[in-house]
Order: structure tokens, then sequence, then C-alpha cells
């Protein structure tokens, strides 16, 4: 679960400081864990299907799926939708960039539409862990157009007893516009079908946003979720707190013992219900009670200063066994007069005498699924639960013998627990040492000192894994400006301002990375190397191309069009039936570019908010000349764009741009 260093800065009714024994303590989380139960989730979704028959005044019925001519025509009824910013209701474009119509404005005329709405919301409040009665109000018809977003927010109380959203989208082609739903550290992605219906409801304390279409029309209803307002409102964090008092009060007792000097700070073992491969080890791939066991573990352990990771841990028992007679699968032992006798090199072997027990936490990974470190040792009082392991292995190595006597016969038992560890990232065998040796340390001024034996082999940070710096490097080096002036290290030591300017600089070009530019974005290639299709690749290939024309015949044409649809290419495709043969002709597009711009400029604000997180002061003494330089990442920019940023930056500060100011000199 995690090693505490700070005590929490406050105590729940009912903290016990009576010292408590390692039995005592396991048996305490192991109660509190196993106490919490399935309760439902912060986000639900339903395929349910029902046309609402809508009627928008002045445009008349509208037939879904959604034309583009009739998108057209609600457009020019609508306003911008705005958004509620402090006491205040704006319109920023650059913040949401909607289409709207109250519901004055259109009529659902089906009248089994009310019948299907509480079924939905029966299906959509079990989800969401909710066994009362739930109203929806209809708020508003959007409709997001190429371009259209709303970036993260988390919604407002619009009518009483609110406690979350429902969004039911109407089949309308288009591509983009996913909603990200962000909750305790998970992330849910939501893509409204293009052909048929679909619904997305969430708690309001649910952080979401709505990703830019890239094309066509996203149309929806959205309502406004409501309990009697006498009832305690749910809410996503509730669904934790609820469950998690008895939780924490074990982990505060157990940050206080450390807190106080009556335990060291050891990591300990919870195994989860579920078995896992070490591919699909993350929190969102955690199922049922151990994500919502999970889930509470996260949210307490930000709060009280642990760590929490998930592992898989191994058990190896080495000793003999008795070798010249068969066992069979159940262990059943076979007499030599039995008949039939199974193999020793292939039947399961007794031990006898178990010689040494190891125990080992294979990998370790981070909540996402990161791996991190491996080979972790740790003790059978590590793990919270008792025989967590079992009898039976899940697999042995037996080493036979020669002969018809009774020999040494080794055998290696495993057994692989996935489960879940507060490991503080102590005795790492990482591969990187820098990483290895600064997360080995339990508190800052630790790390401070293993920092300090290594700043002079920073060119390490090139191999530094992307979320490494998040998850550690960063925060690290924030937090050490502070125990560098406690030291009395000045700022401006070259071996600090050299450490500090390369580290940050390869986390921008590793972790952001370079802008993309239309030129250098791959293209993918059909898999067929077929005579037509090695031309096809041939155009696609080509960056100075946008449209290629095939001359081919009909099935040639449609072996293309599968190809180019299967293989999702970037690109449209069309018949010029003109001529004989008639030719297929396709024209490239930038849907993938567009991608891959969009994901860069989510990194670059998480990287431009993680600078923004330093003390800035200190961290212009710490960069020196290249201060500007790293905050505003003009080395990740290609050339035409940096002078853009450039002059942008001038513009703001109240200068002419740099041109202007040469035509002024060329003009005295």
């Amino acid at each position: 679960m995690a090693n505490p260093s700070w005590m929490p800065s406050r105590l729940e009714p009912g903290f016990n400081a009576t010292p408590l024994s390692s039995d005592d303590l396991r048996r305490k989380l192991e109660h509190a864990l196993d106490s919490i139960t399935w309760k439902g989730s912060f986000v639900a979704t339903a395929d349910d299907k029902e046309d609402p028959d809508i009627f928008v005044n002045d445009v008349g019925p509208i037939r879904l799926p959604l034309s583009e001519l009739q998108a057209k025509d609600l457009v020019n009824k609508s306003h911008q939708a705005p958004f509620g910013k402090g006491s205040e209701t704006i319109v920023d474009t650059s913040v949401r960039n909607t289409w709207e119509l109250n519901p004055d404005q259109f009529q659902i005329r089906n009248p089994q539409w009310n019948a299907f709405l509480d079924k939905l919301l029966q299906k959509m409040a079990g989800t969401l862990g909710i066994h009362a009665p739930v109203s929806a109000e209809l708020y508003k018809m959007l409709l997001y157009e190429k371009g259209a977003m709303f970036k993260a927010h988390t919604d407002t109380e619009k009518i009483p007893g609110m406690f979350g959203t429902l969004v039911i989208c109407l089949p309308s082609p288009h591509e983009g516009g996913d909603v990200i739903l962000r909750h305790g550290g998970q992330v849910r992605k939501f893509t409204s079908s293009t052909t048929e219906m679909s619904s997305v409801s969430w708690y309001s304390d649910v952080s979401h946003e709505v990703l830019p279409v890239t094309s066509g029309y996203r149309f929806v209803l959205t309502y406004n979720l409501a309990m009697d307002s006498a009832a305690a409102l749910p809410s996503a964090t509730a669904l934790l707190r609820d469950q998690s008092r008895e939780l924490r009060q074990a982990l505060e007792s157990w940050s206080h013992e450390v807190k106080t000097g009556r335990r060291e700070a050891e990591p300990l073992y919870y195994v989860l219900e579920h078995k896992y491969t070490e591919a699909n080890i993350s929190l969102k791939h955690l199922k049922t009670i151990d994500q919502a066991r999970v889930q509470c573990l996260q949210m307490l352990c930000s709060e009280l200063d642990f760590d929490l990771f998930l592992t898989t841990l191994e058990k190896k028992d080495i000793g003999t066994a008795e070798g010249g007679y068969g066992y069979d699968k159940y262990d059943d032992y076979y007499d030599e007069d039995d008949e039939e006798e199974d193999d020793d090199e292939d039947g399961h072997h007794d031990i006898e005498d178990i010689i040494d027990t190891e125990y080992t936490a294979k990998f370790i990974f981070d909540l996402a699924g990161n791996k991190i470190v491996s080979s972790v040792e740790f003790g059978e009082d590590d793990v919270i639960q008792e025989d967590a392991f079992g009898d039976e292995p899940d697999k042995e190595e037996y080493e036979g013998y020669m002969g018809n006597s009774v020999s040494d016969i080794v055998v290696f038992i495993y057994k692989n627990i996935n489960r879940r560890t507060r490991d503080r990232r102590q005795h790492i065998g990482i591969g990187n040492p820098t990483c290895h040796c600064v997360r080995s340390q339990s508190t800052l001024s630790q790390r401070y000192q293993a920092i300090q034996a290594l700043t002079e082999a920073t060119e390490e940070a090139r191999l530094f894994q992307a979320e490494a710096f998040n998850s550690l490097w960063i925060p690290v080096f924030q937090d050490l400006t502070t125990l560098l002036e406690k030291h009395r290290t000045s700022l401006t030591t070259p071996l600090w301002r050299g450490a500090y300017q390369s580290l940050l600089r390869q986390y921008l070009l590793i972790f952001v990375g370079k802008e993309p530019q239309k030129h250098n974005v791959a293209i993918r290639r059909v898999s067929c190397r077929c005579g037509d299709c090695s031309a096809l690749n041939s155009f696609l290939a080509n960056p100075g191309q946008r449209i290629g024309r095939f001359p081919v015949g009909k099935q040639r044409r449609q072996h293309l069009h599968r190809q180019l649809d299967d293989n999702y290419i970037d690109c449209t495709h069309e018949t010029d039936r003109r001529g004989n043969p008639q030719t297929l002709v396709v024209t490239k597009t930038s849907k993938h570019f567009d991608n891959a711009a969009a994901k860069w400029s989510q990194r670059r604000l998480q990287a431009e908010s993680q600078l923004s997180a330093f003390d800035q002061a200190k961290l212009r003494v710490l960069l020196s000349d290249q201060y500007d330089e790293i905050m505003d990442m003009k080395f990740l920019l290609p050339v035409a764009n940096q002078q853009r940023e450039v002059d942008m930056a001038r513009w703001r500060d109240g200068l002419k741009p740099d041109n202007d100011n040469d035509n002024d000199r060329n003009s005295n």
C-alpha cells in the first residue's frame, strides 16, 4: 500500500493512539479492506434506443440520423452555449464552442419517450450505485460542429437536488467529440455512435471534457439528474468515503506509529480477489471489487501521504523431493506395485524438506500500469492476509534423477499473486541507476543527498521514460529548491544549474516532444502487395502528391476501396465515372495529423502546468539564460513557429513584433 513519511494533518474522531502490534495492524487493515464492497461507478453508459421524434420551431421534424442540411438549419436557430465561471455566466469559444437550443425552442413528440427515459434512468442509477428514485429534467439540445469542444470542467447545480448529468447522443455522422471523464485518478472515455443512440451519465463532481469534433455534427440532448432534495445527494466521492472510514482509521494509526518512531516505514501487501496478467495491471483494468478497494486506497493514500502501487508477487519454496516413484497431479502417492506409475519428470512433486523460501515482488507498477521497478524482496509478515499464497503451486521446476535409488531432487515452486502494494520504493532493482538511487530514499532529505551525488550524471535524463518525469523527477525537483536553501547551497552553483537545465530540457523533449508537422506525420500504407496496391502505396508515400487517380476496373476499384477502409488510411475516395475504365480518386486528408497535433497540445499543456508549479523566482536563477527558452518550449517548435511565438510574446508585452521594428528602422 504505502510507506507514510508524514503524520496526517488531522485525525478522524475515534483515532486510537494505542500502539498496535504488527498482527493487530494487519488484521485491522484486512478487515477494513475486506469490508469494502462494489457500490457503483462514477460514470454509466447505455445503448438503449428510442427515436424522440424531435420537432424544432421554425425548422420542423428532425429525422435521424441527422442530415447535414438539417444540422445547418439547427445552427441557424441556435445560440452559442455559455458556461459558468465563478458567479458569472459567460460565452468564451476558447473554452466552450457549442451551439445550443433551449427546451422552449423544440418539442419531443414521441409519447413513449418518458417511459423509455424512466427505464434508462433506472439502469443508469444502478450502475452509479444509486437505489433511490431519480428524475431527469431536460436542459438543452446541443450541436457540436467541426472544431466544437468543451474544456475540462465539473457541473454546477442547476436545479434543486441535482447530483449528475445525463447526455443522450442522437444518431449523427461525425468524428471526434469523445467525452473524457476523470475522477479519483481514473479516466474513462465515452465515444458516441454515429448511427445509433448512445447515452452517458456521471456525477456532478466528475471532471469531464468534450474533445474537438473533427468532422460532421455531434447531436445531443442533455438532462439534469436529481433526487429528493431533502435526502443527502450522492456523488462519486461519497461512494468512496462512505466505505472508507474504517480504512482511514487504520491508515492513520499506521501513519502515527511511523511518525512517532514506534514502527519502521516498511511496505505492506494486500492480495486482490482476481487474477491479472502483467499486460493488464492498471487501475482501469481492475475488476469490480478490486477496483473499489484500490479506489478507496488511492483517495486515502493521497490525503495521508502514502504511496500506492500494483505489483505481482512470487513465492518460491526450494527443497528436496523423493524421486523414483510416481505421484499423480493431485499429490496422491502411488505404491511401486500399482499398475500405472507416473513419470517423475512429468508429474507433480511434493517437497519433503523445505530448504529455503523466497518472497519477491517481481514487478511494481504505478496505477496507470507503467512498470516502475522490479525484483523487490519482502517477508511473509509483510502480506496482510494469512496464507495468501495457498498450497497449490502455479508452476514447478523439477531437476530429475539418475538410477533407481532415492536422490536429492530440487523442486522450485512458484506462486504468482497479482496484488497491490504500498511500497515506499525501497530496495529497488530498476534498470536506470539514477532512478533506482533516488527512489530508494524514503524522505525528501535523503533524496536530496542521493541527487547531489548523481547530478554529474544528468545526461542520464535522456534515458528516462516519459512517465518517470511526471511521477518522480519533476515533483522532486519542484521541492528541491527548499532543501538546497536549507543545506545552504547556492542556486547559482554550476552543478545544480546544469542539473535543472538538463532535466527540464530532456523532460520537454521526451514527454512533450517536437511539435508535429504535416510533412513529417507518417501516412499509413495498405497491407496488400498486389500491383494496384503497390501503386496506391507509392502515392501514399509521396508527400508532394495530394490526389491520386487510379483508372481500373470495378473489381480492382472495390479491392482498393476495401484496402483503404480496412487499413484506416487517412483519405477520402470516390469514383469518377467518366471514361472506361472508371477512375478511383483518392484524396489525402489530415485526420492523423490533427490527432497527433491535439495530443501534442495536451502534453504541452500538462508540461506548462508542471513548470508553473515551480517557484518561478528560484527557477529563473537555476535556469539562468535558458529560462525563457525552456518555459516557452521554443526548441520544440519548427523554425517558422518559433518566430511566431516570439512575436506573440512581444505583442503581449506591448512591444512591436521584430519585423515591425525592422520596418521602423528601414523607414528612418
